[in-house]
């Protein structure tokens, strides 16, 4: 993953689905946390109204073809 990835939460250990509720471009990495921490702008979903989300990598799963 890398800064302008598009990225969507993880859902247990299943694929995603064909629709993803939340959507959000990497803005930035955080590297003071042990770790793969990943600064998160979401366009769609529960935390659209926030301008970042810190979330760890294993948490997201980059969208290749949108």
């Amino acid at each position: 993953m890398k800064v302008g990835d598009v990225v969507t939460w993880r859902t247990a250990t299943e694929a995603p689905p064909a629709t993803h509720n939340e959507l959000g471009i990497i803005v930035g990495k955080h590297s003071s946390y042990k770790g793969k921490f990943w600064w998160v702008c979401f366009m769609t979903g529960c935390y659209a109204h926030r301008d970042r989300v810190l979330c760890n990598q294993e948490h997201l799963i980059k969208l290749e073809n949108i």
